[in-house]
């Protein structure tokens, strides 16, 4: 609703005005619009600076004919406190069940203990009152113990899914677990939780500076991987907004808005048929959803498939969750240990030269003094070349297969010549010992059980399922392959073929009125003249005005619904808009042609005599 300020200050921000060269925001740009939740629209009334009050999102994002806008915070607004109501309580005594108040009290000073001797499961299951969106809330859980709280979320109560940053998700109900964090201490199984709180903030406002007087849109909740073509957008954004005047004055439009999903959100991001909410592993394409250890994050995107890692953290970004790391803090995807020790090569001294494996220029052969003649950064105790390739082993990609041009094409630091899988994997897993990586195979596997026509294009993306066609070649762009189309010229989705003959409805003259398919407005009836009185592309001998499916030229009642065409007195006309009963005479025609012919002879004669008496 548009409003206007009452007061007459004018507010300039900045003083000056740079012109930057604006952003394309399209499908195809930096910024892609299906990557938004939500979206709001607003009509102003002119150009030039304008205030939007609107709830803080991830990211939000200001639009006009497809060209971001400039915009700054003007004011912001406090967190409004959700009336949350605790569900249920697992693991405490229940002498304190009267104590589950201090949960939600706000007084950090009063808690809730739990039982430490209980063998329930100790979590807490809370109701927000309303579906939160992702990013549009603040969370804050206080406790004091050695356990560590895991998290679930629902929409319903009921399908509860693992998650580790609750902000992230959309949900209404909210289960804490605490687990045990492995320690001995005998004071593992204390716990006591003093506040458990959910909040939404209030409406901030903003200034943004218009373009014209045209509509302009607001996103929010940007839910695509932030890469660096991401990032670059947004500070160029942020860099363009620094250098831009918005006035604001008594005569400024304020607009108060309320975000909708986003019609053009894409609810399935990596395009493998399963909505991004649902999916274990939103942005990595995997159909079967494999959870081998069932930690809820699906084996194609899972940090350690091996076990339950339901935090997923990877603090050095090396592919390999901090569980099952064995340099958690430092980058090493190949997880090297040469003395199976389980601390990778990279952060232990498995040579006891006391120089740590990162910075030990000789790391496998002790060499205190870290002598290096060549000063080329690899220990002179090391300069050994076992494959005879020129390549010190040190920096071998293939220590024991010949390969001097090192070529590694997935770069997962395994050579060519010597990697088990073209796919990346450091870790070269091969659990049978046939030479052929676990990944390989696995995406082989994948491929056959996820491809009917085995023409290289995964079901879910191939145009033409049970027909191979890698080129994916479709003529019409029905999303139909020509290979399988049954009209590949013209666009025909629901691929109609009444006389199974191979050949779509729309591309012949079915009803052989010399009038083919997509030109004749009656498909399926005869109708060469292609009568169409009231001119709604429809020919009339196909209209049924009526709408109870059965076209006018038959219809016995073309414009009362019936459906069943019962016709008792078989006249042609539908008993529904049949106003004259003529059972009996359909049922007797017969008899009542033999009394008309009867009647008829009688008064000929009458007549005749009549006529002889006159003239007589």
């Amino acid at each position: 609703m548009k409003t206007k300020h009452l007061f007459s200050v004018v507010f300039v921000f900045l003083v000056s005005f740079e012109l930057i060269s604006p952003l394309h925001v399209s499908a195809e740009g930096m910024l892609d619009m299906a990557c938004f939740r939500e979206k709001s629209s607003v009509d102003p009334a002119s150009s030039g600076t304008v205030e939007v009050r609107v709830f803080p999102g991830n990211h939000l994002f200001f639009a006009q004919d497809n060209m971001p806008l400039s915009f700054r915070t003007y004011q912001y607004g406090k967190d409004a406190p959700l009336d949350v109501k605790i569900v249920n309580i697992s693991g405490i005594d229940s002498a304190k069940e009267k104590e589950q108040k201090y949960l939600l009290d706000g007084n950090n000073s009063t808690s809730l203990e739990f039982d430490p001797y209980s063998e329930e499961p100790r979590e807490i299951v809370i109701d927000a009152g309303m579906l939160l969106m992702p990013r549009s809330f603040h969370f804050e859980l206080q406790y004091v113990g050695k356990q560590i709280p895991f998290f679930s979320v629902s929409r319903d109560g009921k399908t509860f899914i693992s998650v580790s940053d609750v902000k992230q998700h959309s949900f209404r109900f909210l289960k804490i677990r605490f687990e045990n964090s492995g320690s001995s201490d005998s004071t593992k199984n204390t716990l006591s939780v003093s506040e458990i709180s959910l909040s939404v903030p209030e409406k901030n406002t903003y200034v943004v500076a218009l373009k014209n007087s045209y509509p302009f849109d607001i996103f929010s909740g940007f839910d695509c991987e932030q890469d660096d073509a991401f990032r670059k957008t947004i500070n160029a954004l942020d860099r363009q907004s620094q250098n831009t005047s918005f006035r604001v004055d008594i005569d400024t439009e304020v607009f108060d808005v309320q975000f909708s999903p986003n019609p053009t959100y894409n609810l399935d991001r990596d395009g493998d048929g399963i909505t991004n909410d649902e999916d274990n592993c939103p942005l990595v394409s995997n159909v079967d959803q494999k959870d081998g250890d069932g930690d809820l994050v699906g084996d194609a995107c899972d940090l350690d498939r091996d076990r339950k890692n339901f935090s997923e953290r990877d603090a050095d970004g090396d592919g390999i969750g901090d569980s099952s790391d064995n340099c958690p803090y430092l980058y090493n995807p190949r997880q090297l240990d040469g003395n199976a020790d389980r601390r990778g090569d990279i952060c232990s001294d498995d040579d006891n030269d006391g120089i740590i494996g990162e910075k030990d220029n000789c790391p496998t052969i002790s060499n205190s003094n870290q002598k290096d003649i060549n000063a080329n950064g690899i220990g002179d105790a090391c300069e050994f070349d076992q494959d005879d390739d020129g390549i010190f082993d040190s920096i071998d990609n293939c220590v024991h297969t010949k390969n001097p041009d090192q070529v590694d094409a997935d770069n997962d630091q395994i050579g060519d010549a010597c990697d088990n899988c073209e796919k990346y994997n450091p870790q070269q897993r091969d659990v049978n010992g046939n030479g052929v990586g676990d990944t390989c195979e696995e995406a082989e596997n994948y491929q056959k059980s996820n491809d009917d026509d085995a023409d290289g294009v995964l079901n879910i993306s191939d145009n033409c399922r049970n027909i191979s066609n890698p080129d994916q070649v479709d003529t019409d762009n029905d999303q139909i392959g020509d290979k399988c189309d049954n009209c590949p010229l013209l666009q025909n989705n629901d691929q109609t073929d009444e006389d199974q003959n191979g050949v779509g409805d729309f591309c012949e003259d079915s009803d052989q009125d010399g009038i083919v398919g997509y030109l004749d407005n009656c498909l399926r009836i005869t109708n060469a003249d292609q009568k169409d009185s009231d001119n709604d592309n429809i020919g009339d001998v196909c209209e049924d005005e009526d709408d109870d499916g059965i076209p006018a030229v038959f219809d016995n009642c073309p414009f009362q619904y019936n459906v069943d065409q019962k016709d008792v007195d078989h006249d042609t006309i539908g008993d529904a808009c049949d106003t004259t009963d003529n059972r009996f005479l359909e049922s007797n025609k017969w008899v009542v042609v033999g009394i008309i012919v009867a009647l008829t002879a009688i008064f000929g004669v009458l007549i005749v005599g009549l006529i002889r008496k006159i003239h007589s």
